[in-house]
């Protein structure tokens, strides 16, 4: 037999037989074929009741390797947990999972089975529990079947408890779950309104860690180890203590402002100094304390009235109570006068002159907090309004238009009720200047390259803000090809922008350090058909007195090869910066002649006189 029809195959033993023909014989020769049988997977949970689990993929492939029905070879069970398929009789056929439903561990277990007609059947399983292959053999009705069990997964219950109060629940603890092998983390977690929380987990060894603790407890970050087991709940609880505590507000009973360095004894209900505490830049002193009865002294406000009364509190638990503490300032005064030390060309004030304009700051050196800001009137003078006994730094931020801001720093102490400390200050006049130079060839061939250096410098004796240096390229006989630039001698950041005659302004380098020196091909830029680079742009922001270029910066233009012989290329360049609005400038400018020594091709002229 060479082929049988669908749905039966050719039994092998039945294939082929031999018969002799004798003269007068009629033989009949009886050929046996086995129909195709059903295969029967099925998915139970390993529960002891054997719950179908449908959604489970299995991919089933032949002895080759090749999938099972001409698919992929992937079959998912149904609602009874099966998978049936016909195929002919002796397929060898692996099953494996590859993919379980949710809650479920995947079995990693593969099934081989060899299709047997009806009657019998033999299959062989994936190792059991002592290493060795699983087979099975038996008689049925047709059918062969594997079976396929999976375990529930474990889980973990988290509960977060008040370590004094075991009744209450805790939200909104953030945990997180990490493996004990590794340290990976698995998943974090946060506690509900219950103070629960419950994940599944593969089997293992965890251990969990707060990483965030509910409002008004603290944090516990101590690691909490288990262990989690398939098909079984794992109650981990941790606990959190309440803050309890004392917050005190030191309050200036003239401004409102908060006092700082006043320093407290905090006394329990026996009398017995539990902390001392300090108020911070804000006024604020904060203390943790169990619950009970308590008792406030204040020892020390420098600049204050001591207020000697004690003050009783309860705190409860869980709770920070806030006492607020206010102290009437012993109080003197600054008063700066600010002179001219020179006489200034641009105002036309001379040495001695009362300066209106200048504006100091009085900053408390404990905290380097500023307490005030003073400025000068027509007669030069700023006076602080009263101020609490104790030391102050006294500099000068902003000084009168034109005149350089004093870098004297003036250290004051207000001793007794009512002093005025009196402060004379000297500002110098401002003096701008920028100097900006440009070099280089007399002469160039058509069609070659020239350079041009430059040589940029603040000669104020004062910042100059918007600080720029900026290059026109004469774009009609030359083509920017490079630029260097150079390096200076403060350190700071700034950018470069370039401009085309068909744009505005591009940013061609930025966040460049001036110590540096950098180098641009101008001639590799994206530009469209016609369009060239026209101007370079070097943006400084503020600039202190004294900046100047070290390495000068250099930029590099090619000579078109058809300029005329003679022709003047001129290159001009600015630079400047600005002082109390006030625009300080300074210009400079090349000239190059080309030289085209190209023979200039002669047209004969028309014969004339005939």
């Amino acid at each position: 037999e060479v082929a049988s029809i669908p749905g039966y195959s050719i039994r092998e033993s039945d294939k082929t037989r031999t018969i002799t023909v004798n003269p007068g014989d009629t033989q009949t020769i009886t050929m046996f074929n086995d129909p195709w049988q059903t295969v029967t997977l099925q998915k139970y949970a390993d529960n002891g009741r054997k719950t179908p689990l449908q959604g489970v993929t299995f991919l089933l492939t032949d002895g080759s390797g090749a999938p099972i029905g001409g698919g992929s070879g992937e079959y998912e069970t149904d609602r009874n947990g099966q998978i049936k398929i016909t195929v002919p009789v002796g397929t060898v056929i692996q099953a494996k999972e590859i993919k379980t439903v949710p809650g479920y561990t995947l079995n990693t277990e593969v099934q081989t089975l060899t299709v047997q007609a009806s009657g019998n059947f033999l299959a062989v399983g994936g190792a059991g529990t002592s290493g060795a292959a699983v087979v099975s053999s038996g008689s049925g009705t047709g059918t062969n079947q594997m079976t396929f069990l999976d375990k529930a997964l474990g889980k973990l219950e988290l509960i977060k408890m008040d370590a004094d109060r075991s009744t209450k629940r805790l939200s909104c603890a953030r945990f997180e779950i990490r493996r004990v092998s590794d340290q990976g983390l698995v998943k974090t977690v946060t506690t509900d309104r219950d103070g629960r929380v419950v994940i599944e987990l593969d089997a293992g060894d965890y251990y969990a860690v707060e990483v965030e603790a509910p409002a008004s407890y603290k944090l516990d970050d101590t690691p909490t180890y288990f262990t989690i087991e398939d098909g079984r709940t794992t109650p981990v609880r941790v606990k959190n203590k309440a803050i309890s505590g004392i917050e005190i507000r030191k309050i200036d009973a003239a401004t409102g402002d908060g006092i700082y360095g006043a320093s407290f004894l905090i006394y329990d209900a026996n009398n017995k100094v539990v902390a001392q505490v300090s108020t911070d830049d804000r006024g604020y002193a904060r203390v943790e304390v169990e619950a009970g009865r308590y008792r406030l002294r204040e020892l020390e406000c420098q600049g204050y009235v001591v207020d000697s009364q004690l003050k009783d509190i309860t705190v409860e638990y869980g709770k920070i109570t806030v006492v607020e503490w206010k102290n009437e300032p012993i109080t003197g005064q600054i008063m700066v006068t600010k002179y001219a030390a020179e006489t200034n060309a641009v105002t036309g004030q001379t040495a001695g002159s009362p300066l209106e304009g200048a504006t100091f700051e009085i900053v408390n050196p404990r905290n380097l907090a500023v307490v005030a800001h003073i400025t000068t009137d027509a007669r030069g003078i700023a006076a602080s309004s009263p101020l609490p006994l104790g030391r102050y730094l006294v500099r000068e931020v902003s000084g009168p238009k034109f005149w350089q801001v004093s870098d004297q720093t003036f250290d004051v102490t207000l001793e007794f009720a009512g002093q005025i400390v009196k402060l004379s200050a000297y500002d110098k006049p401002a003096q701008l200047g920028v100097v900006l130079t440009k070099t280089g060839i007399k002469e160039v061939l058509a069609g070659n390259k020239m350079a041009y250096t430059f040589t940029i410098a603040n000669t104020s004796n004062v910042p100059l803000d918007s600080f720029y240096f900026h290059d026109k390229i004469p774009y009609d006989v030359t083509n920017a090809a490079a630029l260097t630039t150079g390096t200076y001698n403060q350190r700071m950041n700034y950018r470069i922008l370039y401009k085309t005659n068909m744009s505005e302004y591009r940013v061609l380098a930025s966040n460049l350090l001036t110590t540096n020196n950098y180098a641009f091909q101008l001639s590799g830029l994206s530009l469209m058909a016609g369009e060239v680079v026209t101007d370079i742009f070097f943006d400084f922001g503020t600039v202190p007195a004294g900046f100047q270029s070290v390495t000068k910066p250099t930029l590099t233009v090619s000579v078109s090869p058809t300029a005329a012989n003679g022709y003047q290329v001129i290159n001009r360049a600015d630079a400047g910066g600005q002082y109390g609005g006030t625009w300080e400038t300074a210009n400079a400018g090349w000239i190059t002649v080309v030289r085209n020594l190209t023979p200039v091709k002669k047209i004969p002229l028309p014969k004339t006189g005939y």
